[in-house]
């Protein structure tokens, strides 16, 4: 995590074994996020539409709305409302990049953290965390969401 003046991006990036296509769906569908995120979602499938994501037996939610899908190569939400009140205003993107020998590079980054907020440092360690889950649901079909 770069250090940052007024606004801080957290970067992470993950090669992860699978089509590009499998790891697109992972991150766009219901289903999809229920295998490593959260069992509480409900999933917009149009630029435009909310994803809303719930936690802690739904005692926490987040409330993005869809920014930007360039199937299968990108993904963009910008959180507008939720329980989480550091994540208000932030960008979440999700780029998808082939590599070599059927393995894909995603390149993830929330940006618009102020850098005041101690939220981030927790959510900086929860996304790679369920990088680590994304990355075993995807080559191995294990469905083990972080938030059940």
């Amino acid at each position: 995590m770069a250090d940052c003046s007024h606004t801080c991006e957290l970067v992470h990036h993950i090669s992860i074994r699978s089509s590009i296509e499998n790891v697109y769906l992972a991150l766009t569908t219901e289903e999809g996020i229920k295998g490593w995120w959260t069992d509480g979602v409900i999933l917009s499938q149009r630029v435009g539409g909310d994803a809303v994501f719930t936690f802690a037996s739904g005692a926490r939610h987040l409330r993005m709305i869809i920014e930007k899908l360039d199937r299968p190569f990108h993904v963009r939400w910008s959180c507008e409302g939720g329980t989480l009140p550091g994540w208000i205003g932030t960008t979440l993107d999700f780029e998808l990049k082939p590599q070599s020998a059927g393995s894909i590079f995603l390149d993830f980054r929330h940006a618009g953290w102020k850098a005041s907020d101690d939220e981030r440092h927790f959510c900086n360690t929860m996304w790679g965390h369920l990088f680590v889950i994304l990355q075993e649901y995807v080559e191995k079909g294990a469905r083990n969401p972080y938030w059940q």
